[in-house]
């Protein structure tokens, strides 16, 4: 995963009583003591970006978040609740406290496999003093990007395919799966315009939700082809329903709902021309 680097520190909003005005702190507010003179007792959250998957870590990236509570004060524990995120399934943290408390000052988002905000409220405690903030985990979406995911928790399992202009379907002009975790050559020499797919499969309970991800960072220009292959190896063998999202950076250009049957079948879900990002889907 590339570098993370840490944005803006999001205040915090506190307990009961108010907290006394602060010149060099406008950001959080907090309980302020029993006593006249006692520290206040604040806790401030740090969000944190990343450019997303990079093609080597198959989970998704883990993104850090952390806290920092005021000193002075012992015994404190932590309470981390999820409040918003992009994906249809609950993410994982990187410390499972299971809505409990702990001593637990610093998590991370598990499996952020779509890009956008993953966001979870803190609350933190110390005897009878107690604080909350917010702390943001943001997935960048860069270049021409391509989103697969189930639209249920299912069984079934499908794949993106993903292919260039001029290309056909199971040629090395088509990226899924099997042949494009960063070995295709497209275009010219280099990496930039070469597709890199993410194929995911994170299990939740006894079912799964599928997610395929192509990035191309520099696309040739022309017109590509998306498809989406229902396997003949899960058991599944009704109807499936899927999302497809395609991106020019931060813009999404289309979101299109499918539901498909058929065993071993390939499905037109839509033509792109780039570079202008128009998007036209089949008779």
């Amino acid at each position: 995963m590339r570098a993370l680097s840490l944005l803006l520190l999001i205040g915090c909003t506190a307990g009961d009583t108010d907290a006394p005005d602060s010149a060099d702190d406008s950001n959080s507010t907090a309980d302020s003591g029993t006593e006249t003179g006692a520290p206040a007792f604040e806790l401030t959250c740090e969000d944190a970006t990343s450019e997303g998957w990079t093609g080597t870590d198959d989970l998704g990236p883990t993104i850090p978040l952390t806290t920092t509570v005021s000193d002075g004060f012992d015994n404190v524990e932590y309470r981390w609740t999820w409040t918003a995120h992009p994906t249809p399934y609950v993410p994982g943290l990187d410390v499972a406290i299971a809505g409990g408390w702990a001593d637990v000052p610093t998590s991370g988002v598990k499996q952020a496999l779509l890009a956008g905000d993953y966001t979870v409220q803190v609350d933190a405690r110390s005897g009878t003093e107690e604080a909350t903030c917010s702390a943001t985990a943001t997935v960048a979406r860069q270049g021409l990007t391509v989103e697969l995911f189930s639209a249920t928790n299912s069984t079934d399992d499908f794949d993106l395919h993903f292919v260039a202009p001029g290309g056909t379907l199971g040629s090395n002009d088509d990226c899924h799966h099997a042949n494009c975790q960063n070995s295709l050559e497209w275009g010219v020499l280099g990496d930039e315009d070469n597709p890199a797919l993410w194929a995911a499969r994170p299990v939740i309970g006894v079912t799964r939700w599928d997610f395929d991800i192509v990035r191309l960072m520099d696309p040739p220009f022309g017109s590509f082809s998306i498809y989406v292959h229902d396997n003949t190896s899960s058991s599944e063998t009704g109807s499936t329903s899927f999302t497809v999202r395609i991106w020019d950076g931060e813009t999404l250009l289309a979101e299109l709902d499918r539901t498909v049957s058929g065993e071993g079948t390939d499905t037109l879900v839509a033509n792109l021309e780039w570079p202008t990002g128009i998007v036209t889907e089949p008779s």
